[in-house]
């Protein structure tokens, strides 16, 4: 179906989307990331219980710290809040000299920290603690690896967004996604990028892939529903009508029904009418909604559907102002 010629009402009301200043302003540069490594002894062993931590010191805010063990292999893996920060690892364990290094995580080319901490003893001096070296390890998770490959390219992304370049940010969020389909914030990004291109359907499908992974999000859900509505597909939009009411009951009473005029008022009759036969599915008592309904069906020629809907009308509001009108087209549908 083809949407509604002017439709600058509806963009003013649709309060449930995405906000590409949420976006601009969230700067997705850096993010977590997971930093591997082991620790053996002189001998090459694995040395479990190491205690491992990352510190990065953050110009302005206190030092950011975390710190994990080694596992029986001698492995571990800790999770930095920002791969953008550099970090001092250090290693210690009782008995053993200590490791340190400084690490800037490279999300493009992961490496791992390897520590050698040998036993000390009085003949082992301060100044021989052993230190780290990077290389690369070939056994980062392939969750990870998707993840550290689709930031990069998202962030180019944002950057486009903040440069009023949607075409080419649609683009590179929709990269990211390619490379990490997990990657929620790429398809956030799509629909962002696209509702800003009036490429409604391509919005539309990226909020939908969000909820599949989470089916209560109400921003994905209103924004679904938005770019179905904006589209004119009618039936996608009564499923994300439904859906978006069932976890905001309020929004039936004001946006949806508010919508549903504009979408009368400029003609778009038969998609107005199927948003109203949501709403008072949804809402029976809603006057106003079986009002619009009547006049709505009426113009599209139903008279069963004009006379249920006045006929309601009347019942829940018999002293309305427009009662008058709706009796006057029930007399006449008769």
């Amino acid at each position: 179906m083809t949407p509604p010629q002017n439709l600058a009402a509806l963009r003013r009301m649709a309060v449930i989307t995405l906000a590409l200043a949420t976006m601009t302003g969230t700067a997705f540069a850096g993010g977590p990331m997971a930093i591997h490594g082991k620790v053996v002894n002189e001998e090459g062993e694995p040395l479990a219980g190491v205690t491992i931590t990352a510190t990065a010191h953050v110009a302005g805010s206190e030092p950011i710290s975390i710190t994990t063990a080694t596992k029986k292999k001698g492995t571990f893996k800790i999770q930095v809040p920002d791969w953008d920060h550099t970090y001092t690892i250090t290693a210690n364990l009782e008995g053993h000299a200590s490791g340190e290094t400084t690490f800037h995580p490279n999300p493009r080319e992961q490496g791992t920290l390897s520590f050698t901490l040998p036993i000390q003893d009085e003949t082992t001096m301060a100044e021989d603690a052993p230190t780290a070296a990077a290389q690369v390890d070939e056994n980062v998770s392939p969750e990870d690896a998707r993840r550290m490959a689709a930031i990069p390219v998202f962030n180019e992304g944002v950057d486009a967004i903040q440069a009023g370049d949607h075409a080419t940010a649609l683009a590179k969020f929709q990269e990211a996604a390619a490379a990490d389909p997990e990657f929620q914030e790429a398809y956030r990004g799509i629909a962002a990028s696209a509702l800003e291109l009036q490429d409604y359907t391509t919005a539309a499908d990226a909020a939908e892939t969000m909820l599949e992974a989470d089916p209560d999000n109400e921003e994905a859900l209103g924004t679904a529903y938005f770019a179905e509505l904006m589209g004119g597909d009618i039936d996608r939009m009564v499923i994300s009508a439904e859906r978006l009411a069932q976890v905001n009951p309020a929004l039936v009473s004001s946006e949806m029904l508010q919508h549903a005029l504009v979408l009368y008022d400029q003609n778009a009759t038969a998609q107005s009418r199927a948003l109203l036969e949501v709403i008072v599915g949804l809402q029976p008592e809603l006057a106003a909604a079986q009002f619009q309904l009547g006049l709505t069906c009426n113009t599209l020629g139903d008279a069963q559907c004009t006379q249920e809907a006045l006929g309601a009308f009347l019942e829940l509001e018999p002293d309305s102002p427009d009662a008058e009108t709706a009796r006057s087209l029930l007399e006449y549908v008769n």
